[in-house]
């Protein structure tokens, strides 16, 4: 799953969000490097979804990036933990562990 950590020209930091297209965050989900860079350099409003915050931005207001992707058997370790620790009552934390790995559960359930 590829994420960025961005810096503005305020010096305001978004560290692990995931970057999408638009508006419609379920869809619109960027999930190349090269997909990433080509809508960092662009005119258009890039859509963003972190842990705690979501909004969208002007990549003219960006100082610097980051890409980078998940390690693979993230998954797997996240699962287990996921399980173990029975955070059922923990809603935020399965929203976003659903929206993080959407793919990848979307396969499994196949």
């Amino acid at each position: 799953m590829l994420k960025a950590d961005i810096i503005l020209k305020d010096n305001t930091m978004l560290n692990k969000v995931m970057l999408f297209k638009d508006q419609n965050l379920g869809e619109s989900q960027i999930l190349t490097e090269s997909e990433a860079i080509k809508y960092l350099h662009d005119n258009r409003i890039l859509f963003f979804c972190g842990k705690y915050v979501q909004g969208g931005l002007s990549p003219s207001q960006i100082m610097h990036y980051h890409l980078y992707a998940g390690k693979e058997g993230e998954l797997d370790s996240r699962i287990k933990d996921f399980v173990y620790e029975s955070v059922w009552h923990n809603r935020t934390d399965i929203a976003d562990f659903i929206i993080e790995y959407k793919d990848r559960l979307s396969e499994i359930l196949r």
